[in-house]
């Protein structure tokens, strides 16, 4: 998006990448979730690349998990849980939410 609030999509970004297109920018971003997340997770993943006013734009929907997915940080485990319009940390100790999850 452009500071004028014109959507440029992904089309730029692809010119970053190893392989410069669609395929390499999904495969950049599945790699990174990957690395994150781990792939047993990427089942909650699903990127699409639909064309909206003429303009082709990378579509991420990420389903809810029924267990706790947590995100892989400098060598360490952190947990966000959602609340409300924005995401909070949650340490390993605080275990009482995802024994009631």
């Amino acid at each position: 998006m452009t500071d004028d609030r014109h959507v440029l999509g992904p089309c730029l970004d692809y010119q970053t990448l190893r392989v410069p297109s669609r395929d390499g920018f999904e495969n950049k971003l599945i790699s990174l979730f990957s690395a994150k997340v781990g792939d047993t997770s990427l089942r909650f993943l699903k990127v699409s690349f639909p064309v909206i006013g003429g303009i082709e734009v990378c579509r991420v929907r990420v389903f809810p998990s029924s267990e706790p997915v947590f995100i892989t940080e400098n060598g360490q485990e952190h947990l966000f849980v959602r609340t409300g319009n924005n995401s909070r940390p949650f340490s390993l100790s605080d275990t009482k939410y995802v024994m009631e999850r």
